[in-house]
């Protein structure tokens, strides 16, 4: 136990967290960790594997050193880490006697860090003691299963604050290669000297990100079949037979494996779980029991049909995404991208833009890919990734504009920008790299 958790926490010997472990690019949810830990609750970070969640707790630890927390009072425990499964109250006593040397209820403020939380059985329970005693202690705590954390944090209701961390957005992306911060534009008032300013690197790291994706582990790596094989061991291998099948306790996760290969070529499109059934030898069962193992660990998205009619909704097939372009690029060998595939991952992009929002999708006889709601406002948007736009591609957004009285649509281009009229509506037509960089 000594050794293990000296390993894990360097900064108890040297006062420091090691510069092999800690990056120079800090993410969005680095400040707001840093803000959270202002409040007095249990902070919670979601996200799949490899997208960066240990090195935001990393940050976070180092941000802590350097405000002048003394290195002692910072415990890192990856719960992952099968030589740590010795029980979670020797842990604690093992750190109080041996590195607080004494009891944590009369220390100053602790930080407990628990990666991987959801490895720890009951994990909710242990935190639960130590909070409702008031004890000095600020638990920051990260998973990669959304609906274990999500059934651990029901019993620590009024408690907690979450936040998900997703593979990087364009916009983040950007700003990592560019070495410059960017303030999303408001999508009503883009400015041209804004356009002008980013429009010609925009382009060129957006085909790089259309294929790459978002994990940051390969952004260094030039070598296509390299960084594809390390997206398939780090994040599928690791996500399917390591944590969905030990979490799930599944007997043949070649199918789960199967099914997750399948969805990567039907991504955003509408589920038919018996055409799904049939196409890989899985029942229908078994397919939504796996289609919600894959969203539990956030490698698949779904979106409801948007229908006045709350039943309506609920009741619809739901449209899925896999996470990320580089997953599906990399399962399915993709080192090219062609302008028809290229349409289908620039739809997964503007799905992992939208998701801060309420998003839904709508089809009647046409199709309409996203319908997001934003302060009560209802806005229809078609991903068209070409720039021969014609009224037959937003046939589905003026349906669904005339039915559900609706003024305002915006379609995702290649590189068209400008402001249309069509039957009444106001369209906006706008390049996808552009559009990335606003907000509603």
């Amino acid at each position: 136990m000594e050794d293990i958790l000296f390993f894990y926490n360097p900064w108890w010997t040297t006062g420091v967290v090691p510069t092999y472990i800690l990056k120079e690019f800090k993410r969005e949810i680095f400040y707001k960790l840093k803000d959270y830990l202002k409040l007095n609750r249990i902070l919670i970070l979601k996200g799949p594997r490899r997208v960066g969640k240990t090195t935001a707790l990393y940050q976070i630890i180092n941000n802590l050193l350097q405000e002048k927390i003394k290195p002692e009072n910072i415990l890192y425990l990856p719960l992952d880490d099968p030589k740590l499964k010795i029980g979670f109250d020797k842990i604690i006593d093992f750190y109080q006697t041996k590195i607080l040397k004494g009891g944590m209820e009369e220390s100053s403020t602790v930080y407990i860090f628990l990666d991987e939380v959801q490895y720890l059985e009951n994990w909710q329970y242990y935190i639960k003691r130590y909070f409702d005693r008031n004890y000095p202690i600020k638990f920051i705590i990260s998973g990669s299963s959304a609906t274990l954390i999500r059934k651990g944090t029901e019993s620590l209701m009024g408690r907690t604050v979450e936040e998900t961390l997703l593979p990087f957005s364009f916009k983040e992306f950007l700003e990592y290669h560019a070495k410059e911060k960017i303030e999303l534009q408001p999508l009503d008032k883009i400015d041209l000297i804004f356009i002008k300013r980013y429009e010609r690197r925009a382009k060129i790291f957006f085909e790089n990100y259309l294929l790459k994706g978002g994990f940051p582990n390969i952004f260094e790596i030039e070598e296509v079949n390299i960084w594809q094989k390390l997206i398939k061991e780090d994040v599928i291998d690791k996500a399917i037979y390591r944590d969905i099948v030990g979490l799930y306790d599944i007997k043949k996760p070649e199918l789960l494996e199967k099914l997750f290969f399948y969805m990567t070529g039907i991504t955003g499109q509408i589920l038919n779980i018996s055409n799904i059934s049939n196409s890989i030898g899985l029942s229908r069962e078994y397919v939504n029991k796996y289609l919600q193992y894959l969203k539990n660990t956030l490698l698949l998205f779904t979106l409801k049909k948007y229908a006045k009619s709350v039943e309506k909704t609920v009741r619809s097939n739901e449209k899925a995404f896999v996470l990320d372009q580089g997953i599906i690029n990399s399962l399915l060998n993709k080192t090219k991208i062609d302008d028809v595939f290229a349409g289908h991952l620039v739809e997964t992009i503007v799905l992992r833009h939208l998701l801060k929002y309420e998003v839904y999708y709508w089809k009647n006889y046409y199709e309409v890919d996203f319908v997001v709601r934003v302060k009560n406002k209802i806005i229809p948007l078609e991903v068209k990734y070409k720039d021969d736009i014609d009224k037959k591609d937003i046939k589905g957004m003026v349906d669904f504009c005339e039915k559900f009285k609706v003024r305002k649509g915006i379609v995702v281009t290649k590189s068209l920008f400008e402001r249309q009229k069509i039957n009444g509506k106001d369209v906006l037509l706008i390049p996808a790299w552009l559009f990335l960089l606003t907000m509603f």
